[in-house]
């Protein structure tokens, strides 16, 4: 009957499955999931070899003669007892580790190649220990952990100014999202420290288009818009998350780089009408972005996984006074998009 079950190991999988999604997702200790799941595996290796081991001893020599100690220096009569549990979990512990000796006697080929699997996986399983013995020591240097680690630095510091706990729940699925999509490269580290030329030259390459095409900037020519490129600043935004609300007055223009979205309008009954889509390199919030205290008239929502590239005006309008040309055109084009309003 017992062999029976043996389709029940079968639920191992779960296990695996739990592992790799618990590893991907934020909020979980790395480093404690490694030290559970290493633990969980080798006592899981141990009593299967337990198990197996049992089972062909009671099958083939159910009777063992095993010495814990070297007793047969002293005396010549070997003890026998029929196989149990922690009989055979001593024996494969002892084959694991390295540490067995002359204690047992077989003479079964089965039972000698379960020894011999025992002392080749005993090595294998050592390396394991050791290898994840190692990345726990470094695992202050992994990125899901340095991401989680800055991640609640912050929030302990937003819930210092009074964040309500609503808004620490958004906060909290945002930065969710956010890890389990961009893996915490949403603009890399070292683009930020890198030097300011190479810098324009890097951001030029990847955004440069969304501003070259741009009515406002277009025609300013090549080396205004390769220091304004490095001004851009990227940020994702998930389904249902609000770009820009109605009534915002930030002084910042914006850019779609990937995704879709929708440009909306609240009633007071709080039902939206959806006006427009919008899609990769078309722009919105020229005017307030050109313009302090000027507000959006509608909103802007995220439909699907949206990339935004955002132009602060306090980031590039000391630039523009050293290209004269760049800035006589942002105005006189400036003044025509006003009229048409």
């Amino acid at each position: 009957m017992h062999y029976l079950r043996a389709h029940k190991l079968l639920r191992l999988k779960h296990i695996y499955d739990f592992y790799y999604k618990t590893a991907a997702e934020l909020t979980n200790n790395l480093t404690t999931l490694q030290v559970v799941t290493t633990s969980l595996l080798v006592v899981l290796f141990i009593h299967t070899f337990t198990c197996i081991w049992l089972v062909t001893l009671i099958a083939t020599s159910p009777v063992n003669f095993i010495r814990t100690m070297k007793m047969h220096l002293i005396d010549e009569d070997t003890p026998q007892s029929r196989w149990d549990y922690i009989t055979s979990l001593y024996l494969v512990i002892s084959e694991l580790t390295g540490t067995g000796g002359d204690e047992i006697h077989i003479s079964n080929i089965f039972p000698m190649a379960i020894l011999a699997l025992c002392l080749i996986c005993g090595k294998m399983l050592a390396a394991i220990v050791v290898a994840t013995s190692i990345q726990i020591a470094y695992s202050t240097k992994y990125a899901l952990n340095s991401y989680e680690m800055r991640t609640e630095e912050l929030i302990c510091v937003l819930k210092n100014q009074g964040l309500s706990d609503y808004q620490y729940q958004k906060f909290w699925k945002y930065v969710r999202q956010l890890w389990v999509n961009e893996r915490g490269r949403q603009l890399p580290e070292l683009l930020a420290k890198t030097p300011y030329v190479l810098r324009c030259d890097l951001m030029n390459a990847m955004f440069g288009h969304h501003i070259r095409n741009c009515y406002l900037f277009s025609d300013t020519g090549e080396p205004f818009l390769r220091q304004l490129s490095a001004a851009l600043n990227y940020t994702v935004f998930f389904p249902g998350n609000y770009i820009v609300v109605a009534g915002d007055s930030e002084a910042r223009m914006f850019w779609v780089a990937s995704g879709t979205v929708s440009v909306v309008s609240v009633r007071v009954d709080l039902t939206e009408t959806t006006h427009e889509s919008l899609g990769p390199g078309d722009a919105f919030g020229m005017l307030q972005g050109l313009n302090r205290g000027v507000s959006h008239y509608f909103s802007y929502r995220a439909e699907t996984k949206v990339g935004i590239l955002t132009l602060n005006l306090d980031s590039w309008i000391n630039i523009v006074s050293f290209f004269p040309h760049a800035q006589k055109i942002i105005s006189e084009r400036s003044e025509v998009l006003f009229a048409q309003i």
